[in-house]
């Protein structure tokens, strides 16, 4: 059986992956844009700027939504690392972080 462990670093570990994916997201259009004049006729590259408009679109919701996540994971980080703080300065009855699994 696996098991993870969850504490502030681990939730701040992930929000920096998800803002590389997020950056990483964000930096597709400027890419696919890159083949003007490349892909030998105008209404190839017309199509292709039609789609990218459009996916474009489902990129910018899909990096609302990252940017939501990464706000939560560094307040559940802030609040994982206030707990294993209050047990660390408290009696010694517990290892400061959760694990599931």
């Amino acid at each position: 059986m696996s098991r993870f462990v969850v504490d502030h670093r681990s939730l701040l570990e992930l929000r920096g992956t998800l803002g590389q994916l997020h950056d990483q997201l964000l930096g597709i259009p400027a890419v696919v844009s890159g083949f003007d004049g490349l892909l030998g006729g105008s209404a190839l590259e017309a199509e292709l700027a039609r789609f990218c408009n459009r996916w474009q679109y489902g990129i910018m919701l899909l990096a609302d939504r990252i940017e939501a996540a990464m706000g939560q994971l560094a307040a559940a980080a802030a609040a994982y690392e206030r707990i294993e703080q209050r047990v660390a300065s408290g009696p010694a009855s517990g290892s400061g972080t959760t694990t599931a699994g």
